[in-house]
């Protein structure tokens, strides 16, 4: 059970920060590392923004070029800078003590109610002074908080195409896009522990007696993405217009992995895990030409009538798997907040293209060092995705307000399924005393599938009438 208050935004100006969040009745709050509590700010004497300070001089300047050098020929460049529009409040996870305090009331074990009634009620909520203006962390409660010096992150991109107009109204565009997000601010936990130090070598419990994640928002990532983007169009006409999208891209991150400790910072780098190397889509859609005005089956009479109005549409995409990693249990790390990934043996891991398992199980092993594993983040890639939808429409003119339209929709039409990425944790596999597989415990094992947004993966079918006046 949680409780939070009310959350707003005042103008700039009366915080002295550019944006300046705040609650319905004071600022938000924020760590003090000093003395180790909650300030409050707004109350107990504390300023609105606690000495938060966000730069206003945001310069975000955008440019475009566009030269034709033949009539056919179009030749267009851009560049743009902007600032990430990030809150510190909504978007980034700073609801947390005192704003959201939890009570939590159990049972005997996991599979037991909770050890109380509705009439009895429940364990009451802590009665939590703030008139002062600090306040301490509870036992095993960890904080999100903000620096003084809140950097907000920007994006930069940039893009160089080429247009050429074809013969039958077709279009040919091919561009290179670049994107470089800098200092983008994620939570970074500063309360982990060291390899093979346990508890004792988390910082906040040596101090406080605080072993949870301390976080603080820091602008920490770079991602980095290039790509080369190409379109083939046919403007509508006849009844006919096409589009055919392609793009070959590679995007890579600074922290595609979770290991807080500065010192190896280096290995988080790797492919960003919404990384797709390939994507297709085709998208159609025609007029048949049949019936009243059309080149066939225009003479009138019923077959006339029967022929007229009718519109098929497809739509086909085909793009390449999200990346993984294969993680391991992190209990040799002995470091707490700090996560493990496996061992790679084999040079190559192979791709066996079933569910169960997916790859192979024995390129990876359980890392048994106060060491991190050597495998990289985000190196194995999941299934690609196909897919197919198709729709026939025929509008039928009924008087001079009104319309009827006749829908059929067909989703997913080759019933291709769309795989989610296995389960990767290597600290699942079993081996026996020859090396071979002894169980996998689901390690390698696709076991869900990916919907893309939609309420049913597998083949449906939709049908449907539109009255329109």
């Amino acid at each position: 059970m949680a409780g939070e208050p009310e959350a707003n935004c005042l103008p700039g100006s009366a915080l002295g920060i550019l944006p300046g969040p705040t609650r319905a009745d004071r600022g938000i709050e924020l760590f003090n590392f000093a003395i180790d509590k909650i300030e409050l700010c707004g109350v107990g004497g504390n300023p609105w923004n606690c000495g938060i300070h966000v730069s206003p001089k945001l310069f975000a300047p955008r440019i475009g070029v566009a030269y034709r050098p033949k009539e056919t020929i179009v030749v267009r460049a851009g560049f743009s800078l902007n600032y990430e529009q990030d809150s510190m409040i909504t978007n980034t996870g700073t609801y947390a003590f005192p704003e959201e305090v939890t009570v939590s009331t159990p049972g005997a074990n996991n599979y037991s109610p909770a050890s109380t009634t509705l009439a009895t009620g429940f364990n009451p909520f802590p009665v939590l002074n703030l008139a002062s203006g600090t306040i301490s962390l509870p036992t095993g409660t960890g904080a999100y908080t903000v620096p003084q010096n809140y950097i907000r992150g920007y994006i930069m991109s940039w893009n160089f195409t080429l247009q050429k107009s074809l013969p039958h109204n077709f279009t040919l565009q091919a561009g290179y896009v670049g994107t470089r997000a800098i200092h983008q601010v994620q939570a970074q936990n500063i309360n982990y522990g060291q390899l093979g130090g346990g508890i004792p070598s988390q910082p906040f419990d040596q101090s406080i007696g605080v072993t949870s994640s301390m976080n603080v928002l820091l602008p920490m990532n770079h991602t980095f993405y290039d790509a080369l983007q190409t379109t083939l169009s046919r403007r509508f006409s006849s009844g006919l217009t096409i589009s055919a999208n392609y793009s070959f891209s590679k995007s890579l991150s600074r922290f595609a992995g979770t290991i807080p400790i500065p010192q190896y910072f280096r290995l988080n780098y790797g492919l960003n895990s919404i990384d797709v190397p390939n994507h297709f889509v085709f998208a159609t859609s025609y007029q048949l030409p049949f019936g009243k005005g059309k080149p066939f089956l225009s003479g009138g009479g019923i077959i006339t009538a029967i022929a007229s109005g009718w519109q098929i549409s497809s739509l086909i995409s085909a793009f390449s798997g999200a990346p993984f990693s294969i993680s391991a249990s992190s209990t040799s790390l002995n470091a707490p907040g700090v996560s493990q990934r496996a061992n790679q043996v084999l040079p190559n891991v192979q791709i066996l293209g079933g569910t169960d398992p997916y790859f192979n199980p024995l390129a990876f092993a359980q890392p048994t060092c106060i060491c991190f594993g050597t495998s990289g983040y985000n190196i194995l890639r999941g299934p690609g995705v196909f897919d197919w939808d198709q729709s026939l429409f025929r509008r039928i003119h009924l008087c001079e307000r009104f319309n009827l339209e006749f829908r059929a929709e067909g989703f997913n039409m080759t019933n291709t399924p769309h795989f989610a990425n296995p389960a990767s944790n290597v600290s699942s596999l079993q081996l026996n005393a020859a090396g071979q597989v002894a169980n996998l415990n689901g390690f390698g094992v696709i076991t869900t599938v990916n919907t893309g947004g939609r309420d049913f993966d597998e083949r449906y079918f939709r049908l449907g009438l539109r009255l329109s006046f």
